[in-house]
């Protein structure tokens, strides 16, 4: 909130994942509104999540999950880190575009979370690559598929969700630039402007890569839009599926 409350000069500035408009959404009451109470200036990177399953689970697909937990509802649980976080997002999603109802187990934190699906105490989980990628490659968990357009450069044997034969399940965790409300429009452009200069670097783009992330650079207008369109889409989840997160 220091931000919400901070002097609109440019100086001080926020980077928050996409939960920062997740959080409005779900919330029984949000101290803050994205677009009422900040200033978007850019979406810097984002990046899809990886569906993931316990080692023993014999899916092998995003589908074959999905027949899984129809042939035995009770048997097959998904693990999110909190209730409301990306993770949580994509596997309601998932069962909308699976045509399934799993049980979302929420914990208190992504760690024990992960903890119980390598153990076999949960059955699948959504997550972003920066994490999810080493247990696949250190054989903790199988990756299933990315929820992607495009395959992760950091994982290229991982199929996204459509190479999968699931359909509609494109989602991305993501990170943007924010300034406090009534933030001068000459200001605005020349972080708007900073913001693209930084995702064009090369060094910054590789580090973006690496941790399984896509540079953006988006610009002010097309973030707005984005939240826009995303803020809808929770609000509609949190309806639909009644998810709702205790104000702090």
């Amino acid at each position: 909130m220091d931000v919400m409350r901070a002097k609109p000069d440019g100086y001080t500035i926020l980077l928050n994942p996409s939960a920062h408009v997740i959080n409005p959404e779900i919330m029984d009451k949000s101290p803050y509104r994205a677009l009422e109470d900040f200033t978007p200036i850019s979406q810097v990177a984002k990046g899809p999540l990886v569906l993931m399953v316990t080692p023993s689970l014999p899916a092998r697909t995003p589908l074959e999950l999905a027949q899984l937990a129809k042939a035995k509802p009770d048997s097959i649980t998904f693990a999110t880190s909190v209730i409301g976080s990306a993770s949580h997002i994509a596997e309601e999603l998932f069962n909308r575009a699976a045509g399934v109802n799993i049980l979302i187990v929420p914990y208190k934190g992504n760690a024990p979370a992960l903890n119980d699906l390598m153990g076999g105490q949960v059955s699948a989980m959504f997550d972003p690559a920066v994490t999810a990628v080493p247990l696949v490659k250190g054989g903790k968990v199988k990756a299933l598929a990315v929820t992607g357009r495009t395959r992760l450069a950091s994982a290229p044997e991982i199929p996204t969700t459509e190479e999968t034969g699931l359909k509609g399940l494109e989602f991305y965790t993501w990170y943007g630039l924010w300034a406090p409300k009534g933030l001068p429009e000459q200001i605005a452009a020349r972080l708007d402007e900073a913001a693209r200069q930084v995702a064009a670097d090369p060094a910054f783009r590789q580090s973006m890569q690496d941790k399984g992330l896509e540079p953006v650079g988006s610009g002010r207008q097309a973030f707005a839009e984005l939240i826009h369109k995303e803020s809808e889409l929770y609000r509609t989840i949190s309806k639909q599926s009644d998810i709702r997160a205790a104000s702090n």
